[in-house]
């Protein structure tokens, strides 16, 4: 009985080293998961860092874009106030309006950064002004601006619309 015995504890003992082996095992196997499931959650958060800053990126260079295509549908409008202000009137509260609503018209580009492009004896630049026309007048010298007949407008770098202007030669 005794052989019986030692039989039963070697075999409970080969049970519980064999059991304790798989308990190991399954362990190592959970630890091993974890790592995994956090190295995936570190690249994920990665990833959305990237996109934020990818689509914050991507909103800050369509915004003066979008901006400027705005401002360019009321230029036409700004310069149809030009012209009433510069119109003859004989009421004056009327001039005096439309002189308001211009002033305050120019203040709102302002605001937004657009500023006029300068060009009366101004040398002459493609990539600011627009040449419709060229004069011989002996006032101006050779690819001077001498008249403007089109305001032009420019939001930081980006050209809004060239000026539209008569170069002397």
């Amino acid at each position: 009985m005794s052989k019986k015995k030692d039989k039963n504890i070697e075999t409970e003992e080969t049970q519980s080293v064999e059991t304790e082996v798989k308990e190991v095992e399954k362990a190592h196997s959970l630890e091993d998961e974890i790592e995994s499931l956090n190295s995936k959650i570190m690249y994920q958060a990665a990833e959305f860092d990237n996109f934020r800053k990818r689509t914050q990126k991507e909103r800050a260079e369509l915004t003066p874009f979008i901006t400027a295509n705005i401002i360019s549908g009321f230029l036409p409008l700004l310069d149809n106030f030009e012209r009433a202000a510069e119109a003859p009137s004989s009421d004056g509260e009327y001039k005096n309006g439309i002189e308001q609503i211009l002033k305050q018209f120019v203040q709102i580009l302002e605001k937004y950064g657009v500023e006029e492009i300068e060009a009366v004896n101004e040398k002459f630049d493609p990539e600011l002004h627009e040449a419709v026309s060229q004069v011989t007048d002996e006032n101006f010298g050779a690819n001077i601006i001498c008249n403007v007949l089109q305001k032009g407008y420019k939001l930081g770098d980006k050209i809004i619309r060239h000026a539209m202007v008569v170069v002397a030669n």
